[in-house]
């Protein structure tokens, strides 16, 4: 089971609520609870709005919580959004992140 739809299970929220909440399609978050999307490469906007949702960190959601790197993504994302969950940066400078 991903980290995913453990806590989202453990929130008792369905795929669909979630989905709704974040403004994706119910087959994206299957998708991710399956494996057959990464969701260690999800848009930032999608794990912001997964993580406040679900009221976790974003740390929490990702798969391969022991990579580094992915735990340094993760961190940089909750930098670029303000309290208010505001976009704080822009297309030209989204590929700094990686």
């Amino acid at each position: 089971m991903t980290n995913l739809a453990r806590i989202r299970k453990s929130s008792g929220i369905s795929q669909k609520e979630l989905a709704n909440l974040c403004g994706i399609s119910i087959k994206t978050i299957q998708a991710y609870e399956q494996r057959l999307k990464d969701i260690n490469r999800a848009e930032v906007k999608t794990l912001f709005k997964i993580s406040q949702i679900l009221m976790v960190d974003i740390n929490d959601l990702l798969e391969s919580k022991d990579l580094v790197i992915e735990k340094a993504y993760a961190k940089r994302i909750e930098f670029l959004y303000s309290a208010e969950g505001k976009q704080i940066f822009n297309a030209e400078n989204l590929d700094s992140l990686k």
